[in-house]
């Protein structure tokens, strides 16, 4: 039978016309619930790396003792990072630097690891600085402290001993900013010691951490720094030191400091350490010194390439009008 075609008059007049689906419509049918469901995945990817996260650390610190180095490096570097995330955190957030469990361990860790004498080669010695640096990140002052103040001393290698005396420093100058005092008078004693050894680095960070640290001693041993005109760097870290006790002793190594025109990042940063201590000293300085000090202080204000610097500066210029 041939087949015939449906004419077009022949259909019914009142079904409405075929139209494409509009975007509204393809929106609701499958936008929105893919949505939907990414939502819900998110949110139980989210908790499972929380989840993650609490028992990780401890697999982390466990593969630090491994004799694997390859292991034991991607390990160290994996809870730094989870550390420093940690520690950036507002106070209230923070879970991993202020559990006493991975201080205990890392303190006995670099502790045992000071002790090994099979651990003293370029390997063992990474890791114990890693260590000695990681620990500054921790806010447990008691137990970290005295692994510290192992790793300072003469009998270890340079690298563990400048990372153990800038960790205390951290602690102390962190202390500090909460309205606390590192009180750790046998510690004082041998950051004394540091500052006498013939070690520039070693030195200059004896005395910045000993002028964190504010007390008679450390007081007398900064104001002998401050006239160490050999090593520039250790003079203005005194200097800042005592600046931080209340003390305008070192307004000869400010200065000197103000009108050296170095780049070197070193010297940038003594730099925006000294502006400051002007600054908080302010009110404290003779007019002759507000004086030279501000003829000094003006051309980094309106000139320096440092952004950091301008604005240190300008807030001690502030300052110094304030005092006036």
């Amino acid at each position: 039978m041939p087949q015939t075609t449906p004419d077009a008059d022949a259909l019914p007049e009142d079904l409405p016309p075929v139209e494409p689906p509009s975007a509204g419509f393809i929106i609701q049918l499958f936008v929105i619930p893919a949505l939907i469901v990414a939502a819900v995945i998110g949110v139980w990817a989210l908790f499972g790396q929380i989840s993650a996260s609490d028992q990780d650390w401890e697999r982390l610190v466990a593969d630090l003792r491994t004799t694997n180095e390859h292991r034991r490096g991607r390990s160290a570097t994996a809870l730094a990072q989870m550390l420093r995330a940690d520690y950036d955190l507002d106070a209230k957030d923070r879970k991993l630097i202020n559990n006493p469990v991975i201080a205990r361990e890392l303190s006995n860790l670099l502790t045992e690891q000071l002790k090994d004498p099979t651990a003293a080669d370029e390997a063992g010695i990474m890791h114990q600085a890693f260590l000695a640096r990681t620990l500054r990140l921790l806010d447990a002052q008691e137990t970290v402290i005295p692994a510290l103040r192992e790793a300072m001393k003469s009998t270890h290698d340079r690298d563990v001993r400048k990372n153990a005396v800038a960790s205390i420093a951290v602690i102390a100058g962190r202390m500090q900013e909460e309205n606390k005092t590192l009180d750790a008078p046998e510690l004082v004693d041998e950051l004394v010691e540091i500052t006498t050894e013939s070690d520039p680095l070693l030195r200059q960070l004896g005395a910045f951490a000993l002028g964190l640290i504010p007390g008679e001693i450390s007081r007398r041993r900064l104001t002998v720094l401050v006239e160490d005109t050999f090593d520039a760097s250790t003079r203005a870290n005194a200097a800042i030191g005592l600046a931080r006790q209340g003390s305008t002793a070192g307004y000869e190594a400010f200065r000197d400091v103000l009108t050296n025109d170095s780049t070197e990042i070193e010297h940038l940063l003594a730099l925006k350490n000294v502006l400051k201590a002007i600054g908080e000293l302010a009110d404290r300085w003779e007019a002759s010194q507000k004086t030279e000090l501000t003829g000094l202080i003006e051309p980094l204000a309106e000139g320096s390439v440092e952004t950091a610097i301008k604005i240190e500066a300008g807030r001690a210029l502030l300052a110094l009008k304030k005092a006036d």
